[in-house]
């Protein structure tokens, strides 16, 4: 057998297969910040990362599970990858989104503005120091900035995530 011969096994349609699982992924990643929300904790600095280990179990499960029953166990790191990234834009799109109704509620902003302040006090900052921080960052506090911030600051993370995991999937085939 030749590389020429072989054909890719059984084609699966991988945009419907990343689209699916990239909003599984999403829906986890919304109901772990939902916890965090109506917990009060959306303005503490670990709430970001309470679902990380979870969001990279998730792509890990899902590129093996892809390459397990559509690739006959078999993927390379470049179709894992493609896969991976698929998930990621369509999960770190749809977590924008719900980003931007979460930070439409100005009790949010406040809280995370209260808390950047607090920071500021604690770190010693003068007073002018402190203003012209809290007046910079409030124009960066928008739910529009903040969805944009979600969405592209996932990708770019996520990206980096698939990138382990797709070299942790891959499996190629043996050639004898």
């Amino acid at each position: 057998m030749t590389l020429d011969t072989l054909k890719d096994p059984i084609e699966a349609p991988m945009t419907s297969f990343a689209l699916k699982y990239g909003l599984i992924t999403a829906m986890v990643g919304i109901a772990i910040s939902l916890v965090i929300y109506l917990t009060g904790n959306i303005a503490q600095a670990w709430a970001g990362w309470v679902g990380l280990p979870v969001i990279i179990y998730l792509y890990y499960f899902f590129q093996k599970k892809f390459r397990d029953e559509y690739q006959e166990g078999y993927v390379s790191f470049g179709k894992a990858f493609k896969l991976g990234a698929l998930m990621v834009v369509i999960g770190s799109v749809v977590n924008g989104i719900f980003t931007y109704f979460i930070f439409s509620d100005s009790e949010v902003m406040d809280q995370i503005m209260e808390k950047s302040y607090n920071n500021m006090v604690e770190k010693g900052m003068s007073s002018a120091q402190i203003d012209q921080a809290m007046e910079m960052s409030a124009s960066f506090m928008t739910p529009t900035a903040m969805m944009a911030f979600a969405a592209l600051g996932g990708i770019f993370f996520g990206l980096i995530l698939v990138l382990i995991t797709s070299a942790i999937v891959k499996k190629d085939h043996a050639f004898n």
